[in-house]
């Protein structure tokens, strides 16, 4: 994962895709439920 930091307050956002793809069998569920947007590293 790359962090790109701007030099003015960002005012939108790009949007992110997060792909999946199965090559066996039945279907599997991913979820996140933590995601975090800020100014300055989140720590964990």
């Amino acid at each position: 994962m790359r962090m790109l930091l701007a030099a003015a307050p960002v005012t939108a956002l790009p949007p992110h895709r997060i792909g999946w793809e199965s090559y066996a069998g039945g279907d599997d569920t991913v979820s996140f439920d933590d995601i975090a947007v800020a100014t300055a590293r989140v720590g964990c």
